[in-house]
């Protein structure tokens, strides 16, 4: 589509609708091209219509790893359903996704973005009204996920924020998750490597399936974030080999109205798992533990479960300083080796 002999290429887009309806858009550049901006004039005015049924836009592989996209609207337009990204890349140094809107005209499953090899990457006030996987990440360090919106249709689609593999030093802050499948995923890929250095903070998680998935091996710290209407809160697990983790969850609180719900569930040999001032809530199960080296939880408020915990592990955990209100410390299978204070 596109190609310059320059180190540093704007791509201005004027307001208005633009309808691309190729197979698929190859941005194409040389290698002296090192930086690029695609940019338009306004979420609301500047529209790019996707009508095929390929990806929308996918980077050649010598494509330049300095890349801003800002003030768009990717809508598909597509009429068959076909599970497709608008916009693929691998490779990404120093790319910055600020101000744009990713949605589509029907439920025709259409996605948003699939990145992998990320190196200080910035997504900032973004928003996604899909029914595919809105933000698919792999392989990435330094990453800021921040004052994002991904809203879906239904909760059986999704998820919305996925990650495969091999994620250090990611933030996720001040995100809204509404009807997803999933709100995040981590998922376990042993090519990619472990999560190491992650941090949720300060999000909001309203009518998806499931919160939060955490495939260990991971380091993971969970705080000041609200999950509600779930029916599984956050879930902690493993599918393949086992490796060592530390999963911190802090003042969340977790509140749900679907009847079956559980709030915390763990089943990883070699986690750790520590839940400090954290607020559970409505739950058909509060706390539901299969596996884990260690659990504690300090400072925690159980309100109004019809069960607070079931724990089938034979190993220590440590509840101390807590508070159940509506329903006592009593479990189908409190375990062994507990410790209450």
């Amino acid at each position: 589509m596109f190609a310059s002999s320059y180190a540093k290429v704007s791509l201005y887009i004027p307001p208005g609708n633009y309808l691309f309806a190729a197979t698929q858009t190859t941005l194409l550049f040389p290698a002296s091209t090192k930086q690029l901006r695609v940019y338009g004039a306004d979420q609301s005015l500047t529209v790019l219509l996707w009508a095929h049924e390929d990806h929308f836009i996918n980077f050649a592989a010598d494509a330049p790893r300095v890349r801003t996209f800002e003030h768009l609207t990717i809508r598909s337009v597509s009429t068959s359903k076909s599970e497709n990204f608008a916009i693929i890349m691998n490779g990404c140094k120093d790319c910055t996704f600020r101000h744009l809107t990713f949605t589509e005209s029907q439920e025709y499953l259409s996605g948003g973005m699939n990145l992998q090899e990320l190196e200080n990457c910035i997504f900032e006030d973004l928003s996604f009204y899909l029914t595919h996987e809105m933000l698919t990440l792999a392989k990435g360090t330094n990453v800021w996920i921040q004052r994002c919106s991904f809203k879906n249709r239904h909760s059986l689609y999704g998820p919305s924020l996925q990650f495969v593999g091999g994620m250090n030093n990611l933030f996720i802050t001040e995100n809204v998750f509404t009807k997803s499948r999933y709100g995040i995923y981590f998922q376990d890929y042993p090519p990619n490597g472990p999560y190491a250095g992650v941090v949720v903070s300060s999000c909001v998680m309203d009518g998806c399936q499931s919160g939060i998935d955490i495939e260990v091996p991971a380091i993971v710290s969970i705080s000041n974030t609200q999950i509600r209407n779930y029916s599984f809160g956050i879930h902690i697990f493993s599918t393949g080999t086992p490796g060592e983790s530390v999963i911190t969850l802090s003042n969340c609180i977790l509140s749900t109205s679907v009847l079956v719900a559980k709030g915390v569930i763990i089943d990883a040999t070699q986690v750790q798992v520590s839940m400090t001032n954290m607020i559970i809530q409505n739950n058909n199960l509060a706390l539901q533990f299969f596996n884990f080296d260690r659990v504690s939880l300090i400072g925690c408020t159980l309100l109004n479960n019809r069960r607070n915990a079931d724990v089938s592990a034979i190993k220590p955990w440590l509840f101390s300083s807590c508070t159940c209100v509506g329903t006592p410390m009593v479990a189908s299978n409190f375990g062994t080796g507990v410790v209450q204070a």
